[in-house]
């Protein structure tokens, strides 16, 4: 069986610039898009 912080650790690598952009385009703050991404992966 896959180790869950593995797992966890490679879809955060592969999702997080993206999802970054993402939310930094919709709300245009650098400061809230960090705090948005972060909160993602709670």
């Amino acid at each position: 069986m896959a180790n869950p912080r593995k797992i966890f650790s490679k879809i955060y690598d592969q999702y997080i610039d993206k999802i970054y952009r993402f939310i930094f385009f919709k709300v245009n703050s650098q400061e809230i898009a960090q705090d948005l991404t972060s909160e993602t992966f709670l």
